[in-house]
């Protein structure tokens, strides 16, 4: 028990080394979280029961909700469906939402999980650090042989035989359905966001402005020219409509060039259902919302870090950080 301890506190203080750069990926300890997002979040309900405190959304008019409080930092959220969310975190904690209430899922680890993505209900993946990987497959998850030593920062896929997974030092995997296999990126830089139209049009984006393609066969180079900052999160809603979020920075793709812009935001994660739907999310609570013509802050309530958003639909939106978990217009689903 003491040599774990020992083990798991090397391994915190082995992703700290990297100082204000690794402080905007995914997997951030407790203990390197800046006070400033540490607010003070209340002791967790117990499990299945929801706690609901409707905050101003903003000029939308939108209430985000924070249905799940806890002392533990959130770093992933997916669903297939309003009804059915999962959120992934430090510990090894994985949560499931039906609909109704909030039921811990035995992840078989305790070790920090980064993402979530799945095909389906019943075909779901999570990833984290020392290259984990968990599969759920309607009953229970189960642990795969890891082909990285590396931390996997995200996971996406286009179909359940389809499914990539990126991380740290430009590490990147393949799941064909059968099994994951290393497939080269050319780069050190650590990749944080993933996302893709098809299985011949994927994108990853990491540190110091790295940006690749996935255009069925490699990995390309498609960072802007004099580019530096840190890109956290990547969503698109066709191959000609990609939103890439970063720290003070925003880029566009239309199918033909990227339009990059300055944010005053710092901003980890994006998702949405449409061209005129999408939200970001990111350091001290900010949320800003996409209806097609321009961004706009939402209120989350607070100023925990928000590490991943996912959106059902235009009304079901999710959001998972440090203390818990966020939706927006939830009793309206």
């Amino acid at each position: 028990m003491n040599q774990e301890r020992r083990r798991r506190a090397a391994e915190g203080q082995r992703l700290r080394v990297r100082g204000p750069v690794v402080a905007i990926g995914l997997f951030l300890t407790v203990s390197a979280c800046s006070s400033a997002w540490r607010t003070g979040p209340a002791a967790p309900p117990p499990v299945g029961q929801r706690e609901e405190e409707p905050v101003d959304g903003g000029p939308a008019g939108a209430a985000w909700t924070n249905v799940y409080r806890s002392q533990n930092v959130f770093t992933g959220v997916w669903g297939s469906s309003p009804r059915d969310v999962w959120v992934v975190g430090h510990d090894g904690e994985i949560l499931h939402w039906d609909g109704t209430v909030w039921r811990p899922s035995r992840s078989g680890t305790t070790f920090i999980l980064n993402a979530i993505w799945g095909a389906g209900p019943a075909d779901a993946w999570v990833v984290g650090i020392r290259g984990t990987v968990l599969h759920w497959d309607g009953k229970t998850w189960t642990s795969l042989p890891p082909v990285t030593d590396e931390q996997l920062f995200a996971v996406w896929g286009s179909s359940a035989a389809d499914v990539w997974a990126v991380g740290a030092h430009g590490v990147s995997a393949h799941w064909n359905g059968h099994k994951w296999s290393r497939v080269t990126t050319r780069t050190r830089s650590f990749l944080r966001g993933l996302w893709g139209s098809a299985a011949d049009d994927v994108w990853c984006v990491g540190e110091h402005g790295t940006r690749l393609r996935w255009t069925g066969s490699a990995w390309t180079d498609a960072a802007a020219p004099n580019v530096t900052d840190d890109y956290g999160g990547v969503w698109g809603s066709a191959r000609d409509d990609v939103w890439v979020v970063g720290t003070h920075i925003r880029a566009h793709w239309n199918g033909r060039k990227w339009s990059e812009e300055r944010d005053t935001g710092d901003h980890l994660a994006v998702a949405g259902t449409a061209r005129d739907s999408a939200w970001a999310v990111g350091f001290h609570g900010d949320i800003e919302g996409w209806d097609g013509a321009r961004w706009t802050p939402e209120s989350s309530g607070g100023h925990n870090v928000l590490f991943s958003v996912w959106a059902a639909d235009r009304r079901s939106v999710w959001a998972a950080g440090h203390g818990g978990v966020l939706a927006r217009d939830l009793d309206q689903q």
